[in-house]
C-alpha cells in the first residue's frame, strides 16, 4: 500500500452536498443569524523529467511522468465553504471539495461537516467531519493559498493519509505572557478508499478507536506545532491478501501480525515556524510508527524563505526514510515474503526545491516551484505507477519536477 500517493476521503454523492448546504442555509434564514459563504482553489499544471513513473500527492492514483507529460490535476482543487453562526457561540460549518479522487474522477466530496460551540471561557467542542491538524498546514491544506509552497512537502504529508474524519474534539486556549497555548484532545474515526499502487481499482480503508491530542504555541511572530495520533487501521488488497495467504502455509504467526486488521498506528509531529516581513523559516519533522505490514517511516523538512516586497523567494530540503519492518520469521520463505512485503514499501529519499510566490491580484496568488527528487537506490521515492520494466529500482536517477499554480480565495 504507497500511503503517501494512493489514499483519500471516499467522495460522497453532489445531491447529498446540496441538501445539507439547502438545510444550512434555511437554519440561517430561520434563525435572522449571519451566515458566510467563502471559496478557496488552484489551478496548476506540473511537468516531470521521468516517464517511468508518475509523481502525485498523497490522495491520487495516477499523476504527471508516466501517464502524463504534463498534468493538470495534481494539485488543481475547488472548494466552497458555508458558515452560519447560530448564536454567539454555536457555529455550523460545511465544505465542499472537487480535485482528483481515487478513481480518477473529479466528482465533490464532502471535507467539512461541524457543529461548533464556545463557551465564554474559550473552551470549544466541536464535532462531526473534521479535518485532522497532524502537521502544521494539515488542517487547511486544501486552501493552498496561505502555504508559502506550491504544495505541501511530501516529505511528511505523505507519511500518512490526511482524510476527513468523523470526530470529537475538544480545544482550549490560555493566553499567557509567553504566547498563547491552545490544547486539543479528540476522538475520530474514518472510512476511506485506497487506490492500490501500480494497478487499478480500489480497496477499502478503515480506521477505528482513533485518539488525538495536540499542542500550538504562538507568541509574535514564532509558532510551534506538537501532535500525537493513534488509530487501528484495517486494510487489504489482493496483492497483500495473496502474499499473506501464501505466508500462511509456513508461519502462520508472522502473517497474522503483518495482517492490518485493526493494526494499531500511532503517528507524532513537531513543527516550527518563523515569519517576519522579510523572513520565513519553517521546519516540520514527523514519525509514523507500526508492528504490522505497513512499515514505520519518518520524514522532515526545512523551509528557508525571504520576502521581497510583495513577492516570496524560498527553498525547502526534505528527507524521508522507510525504517524497515520489525517481524521476522523463522521459516526462510516466509522470511523473504516478509522483505518483498517491506521493500515494495521503500519510499527514501532526498528532495530539494526552490520557488516564489507573488500576488497577481489581491486574492490570487502565482507560484512557481522546482524539484529535485533523488530516491535512495532500492526505494520508489515519492512516485505511483512505476513501470515495471523501465523503472530502475536499483539506481534511480534525479528527476525534476517542475510546477505553476494559482491559488485564489473568494
Amino acid at each position: 500500500m504507497k500511503m503517501q500517493s494512493t489514499i483519500r476521503k471516499s467522495t460522497e454523492k453532489p445531491l447529498l452536498l446540496l441538501i445539507i448546504a439547502g438545510q444550512f442555509f434555511s437554519v440561517a434564514q430561520a434563525a435572522e443569524n449571519s451566515w458566510r459563504f467563502s471559496g478557496f482553489g488552484t489551478i496548476g499544471g506540473s511537468w516531470l523529467s521521468s516517464s517511468t513513473a508518475d509523481f502525485a500527492t498523497n490522495t491520487q492514483p495516477t499523476g504527471v511522468g508516466r501517464t502524463n507529460e504534463f498534468d493538470w490535476g495534481v494539485d488543481s482543487r475547488l472548494g466552497v465553504q458555508l458558515d452560519v453562526d447560530l448564536t454567539e457561540n454555536i457555529r455550523l460549518t460545511a465544505q465542499a471539495v472537487s480535485e482528483r479522487n481515487p478513481d480518477k474522477t473529479m466528482t465533490p466530496y464532502l471535507s467539512l461537516a461541524s457543529l461548533r460551540y464556545e463557551f465564554e471561557n474559550g473552551l470549544a467542542v466541536r464535532l462531526g467531519r473534521l479535518q485532522p491538524a497532524s502537521y502544521l498546514a494539515a488542517e487547511y491544506r486544501l486552501a493552498n493559498f496561505a502555504n508559502p509552497w506550491v504544495r505541501t512537502p511530501e516529505t511528511v504529508y505523505g507519511l500518512f493519509p490526511l482524510v476527513a474524519q468523523e470526530a470529537i474534539e475538544v480545544r482550549y486556549p490560555l493566553e499567557t505572557e509567553y504566547g498563547v497555548f491552545t490544547s486539543w484532545v479528540g476522538v475520530s474515526a474514518y472510512d476511506t478508499k485506497a487506490s492500490r499502487s501500480n494497478e487499478g481499482g480500489t480497496d477499502a480503508l478503515k480506521g477505528r478507536n482513533g485518539v488525538y491530542l495536540g499542542l500550538k504555541w504562538q507568541y509574535g511572530l514564532w509558532l510551534a506545532h506538537f501532535t500525537w495520533a493513534r488509530t487501528e487501521l484495517t486494510y487489504t488488497s489482493p496483492s497483500i491478501k495473496a502474499a499473506l495467504t501464501a505466508m500462511n502455509w509456513f508461519d502462520p504467526i508472522a502473517a497474522q501480525q503483518l495482517a492490518m486488521n485493526r493494526a494499531p498506528i500511532s503517528l507524532a509531529s513537531l513543527g516550527m515556524t518563523y515569519e517576519g516581513s522579510d523572513w520565513l523559516m519553517m521546519a516540520e519533522w514527523a514519525r509514523r510508527d507500526s508492528d504490522s505490514g505497513l512499515a514505520s517511516a519518518w520524514g522532515a523538512y526545512v523551509t528557508l524563505g525571504r520576502h521581497f516586497d510583495e513577492a516570496l523567494i524560498y527553498a525547502t530540503v526534505g528527507r524521508r526514510d522507510s525504517l524497515g519492518y520489525r517481524a521476522s520469521s523463522n521459516h526462510p520463505i516466509a522470511n523473504l515474503i516478509i522483505q518483498q512485503i517491506f521493500a515494495a514499501q521503500n519510499y527514501s529519499q532526498w528532495t530539494g526545491s526552490v520557488g516564489a510566490s507573488y500576488p497577481v491580484m489581491e486574492n490570487i496568488l502565482l507560484k512557481c516551484q522546482v524539484d529535485w527528487i533523488a530516491p535512495d537506490k532500492g526505494s520508489y521515492g515519492p512516485y505511483t505507477n512505476n513501470d515495471p520494466l523501465r523503472y530502475n529500482l536499483n539506481n534511480p536517477s534525479i528527476e525534476t519536477l517542475v510546477s505553476v499554480n494559482l491559488d485564489f480565495v473568494f
